[in-house]
């Protein structure tokens, strides 16, 4: 049984996934799927700070001995993720908002027909 390298794993996974994202938004052509493809690439960099973050045999922040300060994780690198994510949630909510309004205007989602941004 061979033992997996979570060190190796986790931030080859995530550069990958970052830049299944990132080529998505450059050759896509269809609003949606680019949304689709930046949050993928969201996904790729959150993981990846998670991955340098996380330190393997370190515990959870939880103090039970006030005495005992060492070996803990720090918990700032967890919460930034967590902002991530909500603000990367609601970037993608007013973008596909938009999208759709722009469907409605257009009604393509094509943005290589998208020549002015008036009218």
């Amino acid at each position: 049984m061979a033992i997996v390298d979570y060190s190796i794993v986790m931030p080859g996974f995530s550069i990958a996934l970052l830049l299944i994202g990132l080529w998505g938004v450059i050759t896509q052509k269809n609003l949606i799927k680019i949304f689709i493809s930046l949050s993928i690439a969201e996904t790729g960099v959150n993981l990846l700070f998670l991955a340098i973050a996380g330190f393997s045999g370190r515990l959870a922040p939880i103090i039970s001995d006030p005495n005992v300060t060492t070996g803990y994780t720090d918990p700032l690198p967890h919460a930034l993720i967590l902002t991530s994510i909500v603000i990367g949630t609601a970037v993608t909510a007013l973008g596909l908002t938009l999208t759709a309004r722009y469907f409605q205007h257009k009604g393509t989602l094509d943005i290589s027909k998208m020549k002015e941004l008036k009218n």
